[in-house]
Formats: structure tokens, C-alpha cells, sequence
């Protein structure tokens, strides 16, 4: 995956247009295993400390509006998966200020696929809800599967 946004991340700069979407989907036999996306705002990046050094994580939806979400170290390897947690509420049909699905406002909302990335999911949910706040997020970054800048 690299190797991949070595070569197209360039060549897109050089040839490609900046207001151009342009998604690659990587798959493994019959599984999606990611959609790297340039120029256009599909995924986060969050800084945390991971395995005592800080890294860049992109944090993306990869089947598109499901609400789980797979996090990428900044080598492309797969750290875990994160989803909300069920709470088992009810959900009132004609509430004023319901909460957007995905719901980044808590931390406690969501639950990690393994220790390692439990260790650090509030610390990336904190920073998604602080881009979406901003209204900022992602804009005018590269969303290439969490490559280094």
C-alpha cells in the first residue's frame, strides 16, 4: 500500500486536478480491504502515540456510511477496527437534537477491535469530534490511507 501511494500520490500532483476526486479501491481476493482517496474528504487523520512513537493514523469507513470504521497505521498495516457501541436506548422518532451517526461527541460511545487500539480510542475519537467542530475535516489534506505527508 506503500508502494502504491508512492507512485500514484506524485503522479496525481503532477497530472492530476486538484478539484478531482480520485478513489482506488483495494481489495484482497473478495474483501475491500481499503479506499485510498486523494483530494477529497473521506477519512481522518489523527496523531496518538502508539507503541511508544507517535504516528499519523487514518481512521476511514471503508464500506462507505456503515459506521465501522478501520484504522491504518502510517505504513498502511491495519491496527483494529472501531464501531459505536450498542446501547440498547431507544430512539425517539421526533427528537429535536438527535445525535449524528456516527457519533464522535464520546469517547465511551464506541468500542475498539483489540487492546492496541483500545489503548488509544479516545484519543481519536477526541480528535475527530475537534476536526468536525472546526469544520475541517480533512479539507485541503491528502486522505491516501494515512501515508506520511
Amino acid at each position: 500500500m506503500k508502494a502504491f501511494d508512492g507512485f500514484v500520490k506524485p503522479f496525481i500532483e503532477a497530472y492530476g486536478d486538484r478539484e478531482t476526486g480520485y478513489d482506488f479501491r483495494i481489495g484482497r481476493e473478495r474483501e475491500l480491504v481499503n479506499i485510498i482517496s486523494y483530494n477529497q474528504d473521506r477519512g481522518h487523520l489523527v496523531d496518538v502515540k502508539l507503541e511508544g512513537r507517535m504516528q499519523s493514523v487514518f481512521v476511514v469507513d471503508v464500506q462507505g456510511a456503515t459506521g465501522d470504521f478501520t484504522v491504518f497505521d502510517d505504513d498502511f498495516n491495519t491496527i483494529g477496527y472501531m464501531c459505536m457501541r450498542e446501547t440498547g436506548a431507544p430512539v425517539e422518532e421526533e427528537s429535536e437534537e438527535e445525535r449524528p451517526f456516527p457519533d464522535f461527541s464520546d469517547g465511551s460511545l464506541w468500542e475498539a477491535s483489540n487492546s492496541k487500539l483500545a489503548a488509544v480510542l479516545h484519543q481519536i475519537v477526541a480528535q475527530i469530534a475537534a476536526q468536525m467542530a472546526e469544520g475541517d475535516a480533512g479539507s485541503d489534506k491528502d486522505f491516501g490511507g494515512g501515508a506520511d505527508e
